[in-house]
């Protein structure tokens, strides 16, 4: 089973907070889908979750990885 990528963008008060969501392919946004959240360990990003989310996407499962605020060099997210 294939999957796509979709960069997204949340905001929480003054804070922008960087993500990736993998959707296995057939997903309909209508019907409820088993999802699995990511998030990394300290001084590590969403980069090193994205294995993960892709073999969860790729058996089926949305999933959703992202980058804390102040988590790093490498977050994409505000400090």
């Amino acid at each position: 089973m294939g999957y796509g990528e979709q960069e997204r963008w949340c905001r929480r008060e003054d804070k922008n907070i960087y993500g990736k969501l993998f959707l296995p392919d057939g997903w309909d946004g209508g019907h409820p889908r088993a999802t699995a959240i990511f998030s990394h360990g300290l001084s590590t990003n969403h980069g090193d979750m994205e294995p993960y989310a892709r073999t969860a996407a790729e058996r089926g499962m949305a999933s959703y990885v992202f980058d804390f605020c102040g988590g790093g060099n490498y977050s994409r997210s505000d400090w």
